[in-house]
């Protein structure tokens, strides 16, 4: 598999990840933003945090930054478990059969699997 097409996957799932996650990275970002003013505080009075409190003041950007990011990236996906039927529907046509799902035959039936959602069958 070329390069370019595994960087596409990658960024595709990271992407759903953070909108699965969303609210919890935005927590996370609140509560490292209050760290990065807190030791801006320390900084002004005198004490040397000042790469602490650049570090910290850059990592709660981007943690804000991710879910506007996941948005332009993938702007129409959603996780699949936040889908409606129509939508799971539209999805499943744009999977590719013989790389997105595993089929699985029996004597009296099959199966198929989405590999990165199991759940997802049909």
């Amino acid at each position: 598999m070329d390069i370019q097409l595994q960087f596409k996957k990658l960024t595709a799932s990271f992407s759903l990840w953070v909108k699965e996650y969303k609210h919890a990275l935005r927590v996370i970002a609140g509560f490292i933003f209050v760290l990065a003013l807190l030791t801006g505080l320390l900084w002004v009075s005198g004490k040397d945090v000042e790469a602490i409190t650049f570090v910290l003041g850059l990592l709660s950007s981007l943690l804000f930054s991710l879910p506007s990011i996941a948005d332009y990236l993938l702007p129409s996906r959603k996780p699949i478990r936040h889908m409606d039927y129509d939508e799971i529907l539209k999805f499943i046509e744009t999977t590719n059969e013989n790389e997105d799902w595993k089929l699985i035959k029996k004597a009296w039936a099959g199966e198929a699997f989405f590999k990165r959602r199991p759940t997802l069958t049909h």
